[in-house]
């Protein structure tokens, strides 16, 4: 029993135990834990050897699991088949299925459906015992700890594995664990294989019951050491104490009777003795509040030490979990003054996160939300077209991307159609939207398609929507899945030139879950369409996205396990959470955590102290370290995503705090905080700054036609939102209206009440001339001519219907005494601004003649808004008027007075109808007096009453005085803030929530 002490270089340590060593090299066997070491060994037994002039035959050199399956192949003349999983997975379920018939009734008549889920976490199960050396028990009577049919399986758990074991022998196959655990079944003549006299077992601080099996006999029989890299504490004996992570190296040295480790002779200087187990070295610590928080802390240290060094030769960045590795290659600096750097990777990024395993869900999603063969959802068609793999291809290499125009042109049409779209439809409607671009800049784009680009198209969908509508069984999924891969190939041969990770996706997918899908056993047997999906799901995420692992030199991106026995000068290990390090049990409902150890099997607390081991030896072996971690309070809900540090970070904190005997504060060494300067919003910034070519756009603007209520109504509440999308024409996208578009059922209500009254003007009516029936039979018929009809579910198109009758009857029952005089009449009128004449324009719903009164109407399906009755009596009309902008004080003024005129006012529509009305009333009105003319709102979704501008209590003459200067000084400062104001003033409200131009905008209301 060999120890090198985890401050010290192990493959250093290494090299010299093997030159050292009276046998020559080419006699040794290094055995590690994994394949990562070594490239490192070699290349260190290289540089040692660079001055030698004899030649000399390097150690064969293998990882623990290459070594039993090497064995395994040597033990059988004709060795087993390796079976894939999915085989695996069927041969459990037949078996569970026997054993429901020979007396386990509640196996029996297991659907394939049913047992996938559970088939998985079996096989990974027995998988695990395999490894272990173990041979499982049945456990019983354990219905109050898990679900009832796992409580069946594991009731039944060594029926299975014996039947299990007993089938794969019939039939010649094995797995990985099954050939580990034959090996240790035949240990005796599995190492009478082993040709090397000498064997280095290197870094084995936990090993599976397998290995220790093999690895004791090696080792009682004299003819391997096993080399350890761990806290020097368990050579020194009573001196100091071993580190608490190294409990499970005690626990070893202790089963085999093994004693004090012996220390390695080391070359280079022998680590300070002050550098105890009790005294580890505690590293610079970052915490943020994200994950990228932490990187741009760790990109920042990575930037600095670039800088000073030129290179980044032995640093090395760890992380907690695969799905961070995108993240973290994308903040790296990957150039210096010098040239650029190097990144070697070690650890692969899960397939089922790449951007084809999301193209396969897409497909998938589509047909689980299909409606029926060939009808699909619009939003899942529009997440397809979308997918940059089918935006790129091309007809060859090198040509145009052709498909992007004609997505856009069927991106348009989807967001204007119905909720559910036919297959057959969607070559029309990406031709029809492209008849009509969404943006000028499409114009080009727009011309007639080749008809191999519509081929092209036609061939997309026929692959990634006809082809998965109806895969039956695996064998047919294989061929849909190859019918995409092989058009992703032919037709985007260049993509996989320029994006190698996605190439290797596609390589991994056709050449490992393919051939898994077309050689399953179960291939040809109908299955469900949401099992087949289910077995892809799983698939794909067992798969990984390998990288190449060398050159040695430059950055290192590492996982947490692959860091074992590596040399490395800086240390950077992100997400050093909770969750990650030692990360949560496995939420397994076959065999929770706490029954594992029933099994023999290890559990969390083993995972745990394993996690630790390797922890604590990437810190102390480094020469210089740097954890990035998160606070947040602990998960507290499914929806909770906070984390909080690991503990094995609070251990370090707490040594540090020891030392200086008070609690650390964060942003005080070794605890730092990433930060950011928080910016406060100014005045500056609370809106749209009216530059030079603003304002000639809005000169440009009144100069070329009227102006509208709309448009003073939406600069009275929110001046920048006004500009950007009555101005700059900026909106949100459009969008089916699945639940009901609000705007549109007004408009089919304002269509169905001119329609009706449109027979009916000049002459008197009341409630008794409308008819209510025919009003409700009048708005069904159109909204069934109305392309709103198409979009709205039956429950919904049916709700809306009854809502209209109930609404309109409503109306009719409340209709007043009234001549109507005209419909959807034109008001215009112009404006006085400081000597500038300002056209209005307006469109009335109604006007009708009342006792010699001029009413003018508006219906309104939604919100109403009326000023406040006091406004005008009760409001700084003289400030209004006088009010002149050009300077930042007076601007303030006016944004205070136009918020004020918002709060009070809320709306211009009425007195700007009234103003125009006065001025150039319609012909059938005739002469008009201004204290005979009031404007109201008709509330249809209240019953219909009509809420009017001034009402009967207010005086002739003050109506008078109303329409001839409160209203023209209101239009006036409306205008006058609009082409004088330094910056359009960003305004927070509840209008805030439905802003498309709210996105960038400081003064949201949130």
């Amino acid at each position: 029993m060999l120890l090198i002490p985890w401050q010290a270089d192990a493959m250093r340590a290494l090299a010299d135990l093997l030159l050292d060593a009276p046998r020559p090299l080419h006699e040794h066997l290094v055995i590690f834990p994994h394949r990562r070491p070594q490239r490192q060994l070699l290349d260190t037994l290289a540089a040692r050897l660079s001055h030698s002039t004899v030649p000399m035959r390097a150690p064969r050199i293998l990882a623990g699991g290459e070594l039993l399956s090497r064995l395994r192949g040597e033990l059988d003349i004709a060795p087993a088949v390796i079976v894939s999983r999915l085989d695996r997975i069927h041969l459990l379920q037949q078996i569970v299925t026997s054993l429901g018939m020979a007396g386990f009734p509640a196996l029996r008549d297991v659907s394939a459906e049913t047992f996938f889920p559970w088939g998985v976490r079996l096989e990974s199960l027995l998988e695990e015992c395999f490894m272990a050396a173990v041979v499982p028990q049945a456990l019983e009577h354990m219905e109050e700890e898990v679900d009832p049919f796992a409580a069946s399986l594991l009731a039944a758990l060594d029926a299975v594995y014996a039947a299990y074991v007993e089938t794969l022998d019939a039939r010649g196959w094995s797995t990985p664990g099954y050939d580990a655990f034959l090996v240790a079944q035949q240990v005796e003549e599995a190492a009478a294989h082993i040709e090397e006299p000498s064997i280095l077992l290197a870094g084995f601080d936990d090993c599976s019951g397998v290995e220790e099996i093999l690895f004791r006999h090696l080792w009682e029989q004299g003819r391997a050491d096993l080399v350890l890299h761990a806290d020097p504490a368990l050579a020194d004996g009573a001196t100091t104490t071993p580190h608490w992570s190294q409990g499970q190296i005690q626990e070893l040295l202790a089963r085999w009777g093994a004693g004090r480790p012996e220390r390695v002779p080391l070359s280079a200087p022998e680590p300070d003795a002050d550098e105890a187990s009790d005294e580890l070295r505690i590293p610079t610590l970052h915490e943020g509040y994200d994950l990228h928080s932490q990187l741009s802390a760790l990109a920042e240290n990575l930037r600095a030490e670039l800088a000073a060094t030129g290179h980044l030769d032995g640093v090395a960045v760890v992380i907690s979990e695969p799905a961070m590795l995108l993240p973290v290659l994308h903040h790296l600096p990957l150039h210096s003054d010098s040239g650029g750097v190097d990144v070697n990777i070690s650890l692969g990024y899960p397939l089922a996160r790449s951007s084809l395993a999301q193209l396969l869900e897409l497909c998938m999603t589509l047909q689980q939300h299909a409606a029926g063969p060939g009808l699909y959802h619009w939003r899942d068609l529009l997440a397809l077209i979308r997918h940059p793999y089918l935006k790129m291809l091309t007809l060859e290499e090198g040509s145009p991307q052709v498909l992007r125009p004609l997505f856009h042109g069927l991106e348009r049409r989807l967001r204007q159609g119905a909720p559910m779209v036919r297959r057959e439809d969607l070559a029309g409607m990406a031709l029809a939207g492209m008849q009509h671009p969404a943006h000028p800049a499409q114009a080009a784009q727009a011309a007639p398609q080749d008809p191999l680009h519509l081929d092209l198209l036609e061939r997309v969908f026929s692959a990634f929507l006809t082809a998965w509508e109806q895969p039956p069984t695996l064998g047919r999924l294989a061929e849909t899945l190859h019918g995409c891969v092989e058009l992703l190939l032919h037709h985007g041969l260049g993509l996989w030139r320029r994006f190698p990770m996605d190439g290797e996706g596609l390589h991994r997918l056709l050449h490992q879950v393919l051939p898994m899908l077309s050689g399953a056993t179960m291939r040809d047997e109908p299955c469900p369409t949401s099992l087949l999906f289910t077995i892809l799901r799983t698939l794909l995420a067992e798969e990984r996205v390998p990288f190449e692992a060398e050159p040695l030199t430059g950055l290192q991106v590492l996982g947490v396990l692959e860091a074992r026995l590596l040399p490395v000068k800086q240390l950077h290990l992100v997400g050093a959470t909770d969750d990650a390090l030692p990360g949560r049990p496995g939420a397994d409902p076959l065999l929770p955590d706490p029954l594992r150890r029933l099994l023999g099997l290890p559990d969390a607390w083993r995972q745990e102290r394993r996690q630790a081991a390797v922890f604590f030896r990437c810190l102390e072996s480094a020469e210089s370290a740097r954890l990035y971690t998160q606070t947040g309070a602990a998960s507290s809900g499914l929806l909770d995503e906070k984390k909080r540090r690991s503990r094995f970070v609070e251990e370090m904190l707490w040594r540090a705090e020891q030392k200086q005997g008070r609690l650390l504060q964060p942003g005080e060494p070794p605890l730092l905080r990433v930060q950011f300067p928080s910016v406060a919003p100014g005045q500056d910034r609370r809106g749209l700054p009216a530059t030079p070519a603003l304002k000639d756009l809005v000169a440009a603007r009144l100069r070329s036609r009227p102006l509208s209520p709309t448009f003073l109504d939406a600069y009275l509440h929110c001046p920048a939102r006004c500009i950007q999308e009555h101005l700059l024409k900026l909106k949100s996208q459009d969008e089916v209206k699945e639940e009901g578009d609000m705007a549109a059922v007004g408009e089919i209500v304002h269509t169905t009440l001119q329609t009706y009254f449109g027979e009916r003007c000049h002459r008197p009516m009341g409630s008794a001339d409308v008819d209510p029936q025919a009003l409700g039979d009048l708005f069904a018929q159109t909204l069934a001519r109305h392309p709103l009809a198409e979009a709205l579910r039956f429950d919904h198109r049916t709700a809306t219907i009854l809502a209209g009758r109930k609404r309109l009857g409503d109306y009719a029952a409340a209709f007043p005494e009234t001549t109507i005089l005209a419909l959807e009449s034109q008001l215009r009128g112009v404006i006085d601004v400081d000597g500038a004449q300002v056209r209005l324009a307006g469109r009335a719903d109604r006007m009708d003649r009342r006792d010699g009164w001029l009413w003018v109407l508006d219906y309104k399906t939604g919100s109403v808004k009326l000023p406040s009755r006091d406004i005008w009596d009760n409001f700084p009309w003289a400030d209004l008027d006088a009010w002149r902008g050009g300077d930042p004080e007076t601007d303030r003024e006016g944004d205070a007075l136009l918020q004020q005129l918002a709060d009070r006012l809320r709306s211009v529509q009425l007195p700007f109808y009234l103003h125009c009305a006065a001025q150039t009333p319609p012909a059938a009105a005739g002469d008009v007096d201004p204290a005979q003319l009031d404007a109201a709102l008709v509330d249809l979704a209240r019953g219909g009453q009509e809420l009017p501008l001034f009402g009967p209590h207010l005086e002739a003459e003050d109506r008078a005085f109303i329409l001839r200067h409160r209203i023209p000084v209101l239009l006036a400062f409306l205008l006058r803030h609009l082409q004088t104001v330094a910056v359009h003033a960003a305004i927070p409200g509840d209008g805030c929530r439905h802003c498309p131009v709210s996105a960038g905008c400081l003064s949201r209301a949130d």
